[in-house]
């Protein structure tokens, strides 16, 4: 693999004007580096910034979700699939189903502003190389960083039913936000998208992993988490039950259809479930054969010996690394957490359902997800439901 040195004296000797053509612009030399845009290195067709918030974001056009013609064969409501297939699954516990999820569902609009205290090689890698060509770091840490393209609401009208919230203190402007390196939403404006959606769908069960909380939030802080996260859901929240001992159809029937967990030492003495009945795994790859066989070895591990107590993750998701990084600013490479995502989101994840299915194994208990619309993986989960 080659250096980031390397391949930095590689662009230098052709012009950083000529690295990413059609991709990111180079900085012009004239331009000081505190002072920029991401308008300016991508095409304002593909990356907008919100005049109100100031978070960029990609631009994907109309998020309507359509539902289907009533009668229509095969078709799935992503809206309500859940409340269609209740006489399937609502004697079914959790630990029993297959749910459809995205990873850093809150990252699909970021800010500049980096989270103190979250660090990783995969950052040090981005900010080294932002470095050498004299590129603001957000230059390539926002397009590497930006996983969803929806909204809370939408992802979950779009049948998505499990989201993972990344919760990180701003003592900037002193407030709970999400994240992904860089700061994004309000964690209060996510909340509110899922009260929304259930409120709406009574039916539909939501499963949220507040997890993370970086920034270097105090206890206090942390206790305002809490409290925002039952004020604003604080209707629809089961209450705590690590057992799992509960029917999706008792969930709904008492109108308590948000399944919330965070950090154990956060949880303790509230009616949140702790974070620990999450099971975890990720390839943390950025190769696909990689990803694949880990989540078939996954696969083996739940079918195998899963446990009753918690919810085993699948995580179908390609993790930039050094050598990901240096190519992604190469005009023929994926460019974007988003493009890289696609190419696992298509015939990989399709060929890797059907495997499951043909060999009757279960695909875990979350399936997440980055780019989730590039993928069937609502329709395939769905159909797995139905089937059980």
């Amino acid at each position: 693999m080659a250096s980031i040195a390397a391949l930095t004296t590689a662009l230098v000797a052709v012009t950083v004007a000529l690295v990413v053509a059609g991709g990111v612009a180079a900085l012009p030399s004239s331009a000081p580096l505190t002072t920029y845009s991401l308008a300016d290195y991508y095409p304002v067709s593909e990356i907008v910034q919100d005049p109100v918030s100031g978070l960029w974001g990609w631009q994907v056009g109309d998020a309507t979700v359509q539902t289907p013609a009533a009668g229509t064969a095969g078709a799935v409501d992503p809206k309500r699939w859940m409340t269609n297939l209740m006489a399937k699954i609502g004697d079914k516990r959790l630990t029993e189903l297959t749910l459809p999820g995205t990873h850093d569902s809150g990252a699909y609009a970021l800010g500049t502003d980096l989270v103190p205290g979250a660090t990783s090689d995969k950052l040090e890698d981005l900010i080294r190389l932002a470095e050498k060509l004299h590129i603001p770091i957000n230059v390539f840490i926002t397009p590497l960083a930006l996983a969803q393209d929806k909204s809370f609401y939408e992802q979950l009208s779009m049948g998505i039913r499990y989201v993972d919230l990344r919760a990180g203190w701003n003592p900037a402007s002193k407030q709970w936000q999400t994240f992904h390196f860089e700061f994004g939403t309000p964690v209060q404006t996510l909340l509110a998208d899922i009260a929304r959606f259930v409120g709406e769908n009574p039916g539909e069960i939501v499963v949220v992993e507040t997890s993370h909380l970086d920034g270097g939030p105090s206890e206090d802080d942390k206790k305002a988490l809490v409290a925002m996260i039952e004020s604003t859901l604080g209707p629809h929240l089961f209450p705590a039950d690590p057992s799992f001992n509960f029917t999706v159809a008792e969930m709904v029937s008492a109108n308590r259809t948000v399944l919330l967990s965070i950090d154990d030492s956060v949880a303790a003495g509230t009616k949140l479930f702790p974070g620990s009945v999450m099971h975890n795994s990720y390839a943390d790859s950025c190769d696909l054969d990689t990803m694949v066989k880990y989540n078939q070895a996954r696969l083996a591990e739940f079918n195998g010996h899963a446990s009753p107590h918690q919810l085993f993750k699948i995580s179908w998701t390609l993790t930039p690394d050094a050598h990901c990084i240096e190519k992604a600013i190469l005009p023929w490479e994926p460019h974007t957490l988003l493009e890289i995502a696609d190419t696992a989101n298509g015939k990989p994840f399709d060929t890797f359902v059907k495997a499951a299915v043909a060999g009757k194994q279960r695909m875990g208990n979350l399936v997440l997800i980055d780019h989730f619309e590039s993928s069937d993986i609502v329709e395939a989960l769905a159909a797995i439901a139905e089937a059980s």
